[in-house]
């Protein structure tokens, strides 16, 4: 039979059955084993007990038989100052008591009988205190000491107080509880007997009663009531959780039709009205049909009552539970398996009753479950298992505990008000024994396409398996967890303390937070916080939550998105061992005024889809950091604040970080936001490349169908395009890859900041800092230090700069770096287009600075690029270079231009040498009112300036007013132009030009190189020359400050040229001029100081021989002076001795050329100044000049060394020969030796 059916309780001896009234009179003996023994009369119906030994506040009573008929009583006659009444019985006979028990006072009253009890259905209690009765063997007393039912002996000498909660040894007898038993308010009804049937009605108001035993039966009509002002008490088969003391039962029923119930009932009280607790426990088995109750009172403080109902190896439920309150109690249930299955029974056999092996399993019907209310806890020490679907309103929360595994395999939604919560707990080693377990992982598992849906909130856990030998911790897989509320923090929580995997279908919470936790893997396809849209609860305007995912291993993620019209929780995801992966879906957080943060952190790698975070106020920052590498590809990583507030920054940290396929980073700012600053720092290298694939935009980059930001499909939510103004400098790309901040408001659009000792930006990728609006553009620095590291720069753009319609001023840049490279078009650029300021462009390379090549779209040069443009009121700002080596080829730049009424900017260059070919320039020039810039080069070696279009130019253009830009150069060394290169500072507007000037320690002027300070109309610019060594003109070079080249009126500039200690020298036939001519205005000065000039005449006008010039047309011309060297015959004559050697030993006369002694290393040398020249025809004597061959090799490239073009090394000139037409030629070797003629024989020479 089922455990329902069982009615009888099998004692020791066969079957006990109550045989109502036995006898008309009480069967009460003493047996005198007491120092003071029981007195009670004979015969006696109702019968009155006296006497018994008194220790303290405590009397025991012995008796060898002890029962009360029918319509009889026992009458403990104690004093008034005992507490607690111990009665024995030492005979063979059960104690059969059908009448009334009866005490003095608030005495509590103990009956021990080991061979069982039975309790008539006309038992009844008079007593002021509480009842006990027990089949044990003894009680066990405070002391250590028992008082023995089956080995009598005195009580103990000492006064003694028994508490209530007296203890017994295992019970030998049955116990049968068939009457009506009520206690006073607040006392105990203890019932203990080996097999233990109650059929009764218990009463105890707010106190309590225990039914304990071995097997514990409640039958039909049966009835406890500990209900009170707050509820009391009731433990059936043992306490909670089989803890404690308690006698704990094997086997417990509570058959249909029982009722137990611990009420609150206070409901007008300030305080109580809490229902109170029931437990209904075995060790074993537990069949449970009746109803258990624990309400709280009806008042909103009141809380529901506990109520557990548990079987360790197997639970049978079909009753019902009822713990509800202000605030709903709890029922748990624990057995060993539970399964939740329509039609579910107890699957035990017909005939197992309490059977051998029973099956450990406890079978939910949903019917009967969803009946449940309050908070519902399933325990099992191995496996729950949802077979069919939960759906209800009433149970507050649902807790699942398993010490295995939790499998959901149908859908469980709870609490749609709200209210509910949902836990799950497996794995878990709390009160568990391994040996429960089934071997094998533990896991907790959804089925696909299953639902867990809980009004307040979702916690699941997983255990380590630490000490576990059965079941070791296995993954968590989850499909669709849904939160309303969050209320409870966090709503949904999902924890595995092992090393097992997590991984996470879809996760919603209306404004609460998601936790994710993994000593595993995480893999979440799709979290949503507070999503908008028609169904959003009104509730919304609350603040949303944020969503966190830490783990072990590696976390791989799709959408995760947090959005509300207040504020957002911030987004983290923390991998302590492993990589990141985002790159299936969008990780945004939206918000009205404050958006949450979004941080990425690794030990590994790190790969991210689109990352975003928007905000009419404060948008949140994102923050990136990986151990190894960071990887974008074609996706938006934006921050936006659009009316106040700030934007968030970004900052990126790893080893290695590469952007490319058109991903962008964005800070942007709108209204009166300030903008946020991007941070990028790695150890290894930055790879910023490529743009988005052709007619593609970035992920993330326009508002798709259904989008967290209710935007309208298409629309931009956030990233950078490039203007219309700006289209040249991004090569004509639509979405590069690149770095970008902005400003469209009055706020400061952030800074960018890139520290890495290989920055590499290349195909079309671009970095800007951009204003286009009032507030001033950001500020942008690349490398990690001065002198460290490289920044390759490969058909990218550099930009700190403003657009036509702003106002504010724009940034900054600075390159700190070991060597930058500038290719294939590659542009540094803080041009303002707008009314604002240009930035300046600071460039810091002990290595070397390296310019060539121009870009595929534009044919574009590599440049820097600084100035105000088109209609503004700004100035350009300074571009200033520090290093080792400058080198600029392919047509490349510096710029500094101005459009506007204000000076532009200047260009400084510290090198130690400095190279310009191929048309390449330096430019500070005007197209407006405002000045040119200055151009300043200070070189510590050599400057070589050749091919045509190359060289220096500080100018105005046609049409403008500015003055024209100086250009001062200092350099030890030498200055070797040539080819068609130049420096030039010439105006074609109404402006004066400007000035050069230069310090050097040689100046070779080569094939139409030229010095100009030309005007069109204006006065001419003025040149001023320092040399230490020699001065060149050579091929038509040319030295120039001619005025009005346009055939108007300014006077010729002046030309200074001081070379003291040296040559001005030129080859008359080859047309190389100085000029200080003019049209209309006078001509310029020419002062030339040098030891002497050679090569060179002064001309009234320019002739097709080299001239010397200061000619106007139609004005006076200037004044030409030579300060060449003066020489006194009386200074520095020295006498010389009579023979300085011997000729007869030294001098080989007539050795014809190419013979063994011409081969030897011979030297004629002058000494000491001597006061004239050797011959009439020859130069002074003392230090020879130099050679005139060409510093510039055929083909436009100096010489230098490692093949880089250069200044060659000056030879001696060994003699000198003069033309017929007066020129003077300077020969570094002496002419092949002739044979003596006519006046001397012929000497044989050595072979």
């Amino acid at each position: 039979m089922s455990l329902f059916s069982l009615r009888i309780v099998v004692g020791c001896c066969g079957t006990l059955l109550w045989l109502g009234n036995q006898g008309a009179i009480a069967q009460i003996q003493p047996d005198q084993t007491l120092p003071v023994n029981s007195t009670v009369p004979l015969d006696c119906l109702a019968c009155t007990i006296d006497g018994g030994t008194i220790r303290g506040q405590t009397l025991f009573h012995s008796f060898k038989t002890f029962s009360i008929p029918t319509g009889g009583g026992a009458w403990f006659n104690n004093p008034a100052e005992i507490q607690t009444i111990l009665t024995r019985v030492t005979g063979n006979s059960r104690s059969t008591i059908d009448g009334w028990l009866r005490a003095n006072g608030t005495a509590s009253l103990f009956l021990l009988n080991p061979n069982g009890i039975i309790l008539g259905p006309q038992a009844q209690l008079q007593l002021g205190g509480s009842f006990g009765a027990s089949t044990a063997a003894s009680w066990q007393l405070p002391d250590g000491s028992e008082f023995s039912a089956v080995r009598p002996q005195a009580p103990p000498l000492l006064a003694i107080n028994v508490p209530l909660g007296l203890q017994t040894g295992l019970p030998i007898g049955d116990l049968q509880q068939q009457g009506r038993l009520v206690v006073a308010p607040g006392q105990r009804v203890e019932l203990v007997g080996r097999s233990l049937v109650h059929t009764g009605q218990i009463m105890a108001p707010g106190g309590s009663v225990h039914l304990l035993g071995d097997r514990v039966s409640l039958l039909a009509p049966s009835q406890i009531d500990v209900s009170g002002p707050s509820g009391g008490r009731i433990l059936i088969g043992g306490d909670f959780h089989g803890q404690g003391v308690l006698p704990r039962a094997t086997a417990t029923v509570v058959e249909a039709g029982v009722k137990l119930r611990a009420d609150g009932l206070a409901a007008d009280a300030p305080t109580g009205g809490d229902g109170g607790q029931i437990v209904v426990w075995a060790d074993g088995q537990t069949a449970f049909g009746g109803v258990a109750s624990a309400r709280g009172a009806a008042s909103m403080t009141s809380r529901g009552g506990w109520v557990e109902i548990s079987g360790k190896e197997a639970l049978t439920f079909r009753g019902g539970v009822d713990v509800a309150g202000g605030q709903p109690g709890t029922v748990l249930f624990d057995p060993k398996n539970i399964i939740i299955r329509a039609g579910g029974t107890d699957l035990l056999g017909a005939n197992d009753a309490f059977g051998e092996n029973p099956e450990a399993t406890v079978t939910f019907d949903p019917a009967v479950f969803n009946g449940l209310n309050g908070n519902v806890v399933l325990q099992a020490s191995n496996d729950i298992i949802i077979d069919q679907e939960i759906a209800t309103a009433a149970i507050a929360s649902l807790t699942l505990e398993a010490g295995r595994s939790i499998l959901l395999n149908q859908s469980v939604l709870l609490g749609p008000d709200g209210r509910a919560d949902f836990t799950a707990n497996a794995g878990l080693s709390r009160g568990v024994v391994d040996s429960q377990r089934e071997p094998g992982a533990a896991v907790i598992s959804m089925a696909s396409g299953t639902v867990l849906g809980a009004g307040q909130g979702i916690t699941i856990t997983m255990g380590t398996g630490a000490g576990q030998t059965n079941a070791t911790a296995g993954d968590i897989t989850l499909t669709r967890l849904f939160s309303v509320s969050g209320l409870s923090d966090p709503p949904i929580q999902v924890v595995h303390q092992g090393s097992g995997n997590l991984a996470l279908e879809s996760a919603v919470t209306l404004g609460g937070d998601v936790v994710l936790q993994a000593g595993g893997a995480v893999v979440a396809q799709a979290i949503e916080t507070a999503p908008r849209g028609e169904d959003t609860p009104a509730f919304l305007g609350l603040s949303s939550g944020s969503i966190q995912i830490v783990a072990g291993g590696n976390i791989t993620t799709g959408d995760l998105i947090t959005s509300s019209a207040v504020d957002t929780g911030e987004i983290r995801l923390i991998s302590t061992a492993g990589n990141i992966d985002t790159t299936a879906g969008e990780l945004v957080t939206e918000a009205d005024i404050n958006s949450g943060a979004i941080r990425l952190q690794a030990a590994g790698n790190i790969q991210t889809g689109p990352l975003i975070t928007k905000s009419l106020e404060n948008s949140g920052d994102v923050a990136i950091a990986a151990g190894g590498t960071v990887v974008v590809t074609n996706s938006l990583i934006s921050t936006e604040a659009d009316a106040e507030g700030t934007s968030g920054s970004i900052q990126i940290d790893g080893r290695s970080v590469v952007l490319s396929g058109g991903t962008q980073l964005s800070s942007s700012a709108n209204g009166a936001a300030q903008g946020g600053n991007v941070s990028i720092r790695a150890t290894d290298g930055v790879l910023v490349t490529g743009n988005a694939p052709a007619g593609q935009a970035p992920r993330g980059f326009f508002a798709e169908a259904d989008n967290p930001f209710d935007r309208p499909e298409g629309e931009q939510l956030g990233g950078f395009r490039p203007p219309a103004d700006f289209e040249d400098q991004f090569n004509g790309i639509d979405f590069p890859t690149g770095i970008f901040t902005d400003t469209t408001g009055t706020g400061r659009a952030g800074n960018i900041q890139i520290a890495t000792p290989r920055l590499v930006v290349s195909e079309g990728a671009a970095i800007s800092a951009t204003t286009f609006g009032a507030g001033r553009g950001g500020d942008i620095g690349l490398g990690l230090a001065r002198g460290v590291g490289s920044v390759v720069l490969n058909d990218a753009a550099i930009l700190a700069g403003a657009t036509g319609e702003a106002i504010g001023d724009g940034g900054n840049i600075l390159v700190q770096t070991g060597t930058l490279v500038l290719r294939d078009g590659a542009t540094l650029s803080t041009l303002s287009l707008g009314q604002g300021n240009g930035g300046t462009i600071q460039v810091l390379a002990d290595e070397g600075v390296s310019l060539a090549g121009t870009n595929r779209g534009f044919g574009e040069p590599s440049s820097f690029l600084s100035g105000a443009e088109g209609a503004t009121s700004g100035r350009g700002g300074d571009i200033t270079v520090t290093t080792s080596r400058l080198s600029l080829a392919d047509g490349s730049e510096l710029n500094a231009r101005t459009n506007s009424g204000f000076a532009g900017g200047n260009i400084t260059v510290n090198a130690a040498a400095f190279e310009a070919t191929g048309g390449s320039r330096l430019v500070t020039s005007t197209s407006s009112g405002g000045s040119a810039g200055q151009i300043t080069l200070n070189v510590a070696g050599e400057l070589a300036l050749v091919g045509r279009g190359t060289g220096l130019f500080a100018s105005t253009s046609p049409g403008s007013s500015g003055r024209g830009g100086d250009i001062l150069i200092q350099t030890p060394e030498t200055i070797a132009i040539a080819n068609g290169a130049g420096i030039a500072v010439g105006s074609l507007g109404t402006g004066q030009g400007g000035n050069i000037a230069i310090a050097t320690g040689r100046l070779a002027l080569d094939n139409r190189a030229f010095l100009s300070a030309e005007t069109a109309s204006s006065q001419g610019g003025n040149i001023a020359i320092t040399s230490s060594g020699l001065i060149t003109l050579r091929r038509n070079s040319l030295i120039s400050t001619t005025a009005g080249t346009a055939q108007a009126g300014g006077n010729g500039g002046n030309i200074t040229i001081f070379a003291p200690n040296s040559f001005v020298v030129a080859a008359l036939k080859e047309n190389s001029d100085i000029r200080a001519n003019a049209f209309t205005g006078n001509g310029g000065n020419i002062a030339i100081t040098a030891i002497a000039i050679y090569g060179l005449r002064s001309q009234p006008i320019n002739t097709r021989l080299s001239d010397i010039t200061a000619s106007s047309q139609f004005g006076f011309s200037g004044s030409i002076t030579l300060n060449t060297l003066n020489v006194d015959p009386s200074q520095g004559v020295e006498s010389l001795p009579g023979n300085l050697v011997d000729p007869s030993n030294q001098i080989a006369l007539g050795c014809a050329p190419g013979s063994e002694i011409t081969k030897r290393a011979n030297r004629f040398v002058v000494t000491g100044k001597g006061g004239l020249p050797l011959q009439p025809e020859e130069g002074q004597p003392g230090q020879a000049l130099v050679e005139l061959t060409p510093l510039v090799q055929p083909g436009g490239q100096s010489r230098s060394r490692a093949g880089q073009p250069a200044v060659v090394a000056l030879l001696e000139a060994r003699q000198w020969r003069l033309g017929t037409d007066g020129s003077v030629y300077l020969i570094a070797q002496p002419a092949a030796p002739q044979s003596p003629r006519g006046w001397e024989p012929s000497v044989p020479c050595p072979k």
